[in-house]
């Protein structure tokens, strides 16, 4: 077992949501591979694997697996580097 590990810019991204009115409920302490995030707006909603930018990265087993598995679902899980990546998901200018 290890500890979960949170990006450096998750904070910063949640700010965001919160100015560009994107609702979110943050679920990085669920461990398992699943998601940061599950992120609305309007219409829309994802859950995230958020990562930092700065550093090479790669998904951990565990998230591999649940994106495969919730691939199979037909929920969406998106991995998203910064604030671009979340408008660009939306469709927000």
């Amino acid at each position: 077992m290890y500890k979960k590990r949170t990006d450096v810019n998750q904070k910063a991204i949640y700010k965001q949501f919160k100015q560009l009115g994107i609702e979110y409920v943050d679920t990085s302490k669920f461990g398992n591979g699943f998601g940061d995030c599950i992120a609305k707006y309007r219409d829309k909603a994802y859950i995230l694997e958020i990562k930092n930018p700065d550093i090479a990265w790669k998904l951990t087993e565990d998230e591999i697996k649940m994106h495969r598995f919730l691939y199979k679902t037909q929920l969406e899980i998106k991995v998203v580097e910064d604030i671009e990546d979340v408008l660009k998901l939306f469709g927000i200018n």
